[in-house]
């Protein structure tokens, strides 16, 4: 795929500070508002740069939530 990648949490987190929310204080685990933030971010995506794709990352070794990769035309 040509283009940019980056992580989704890269755009979470930046937007989470923007409200004075530190990404690096909230949960991990599960990460209910972590899973805010990354919805903001797809969101924030699907505004801005409609063709860019996420893609979710193969699960952690000990089952936690991968991540998700974003893909930008």
């Amino acid at each position: 795929m040509r283009g940019t990648s980056f992580d989704l949490d890269l755009l979470a987190s930046e937007l989470a500070a923007g409200q004075a929310q530190s990404w690096h204080e909230m949960c991990d685990f599960p990460g209910y508002k972590r899973n805010i933030w990354r919805e903001a971010a797809r969101s924030e995506l699907a505004e801005r740069m409609p063709g860019a794709v996420v893609e979710p990352l193969p699960p952690r070794y000990d089952g936690r939530d991968g991540g998700w990769l974003v893909h930008l035309p």
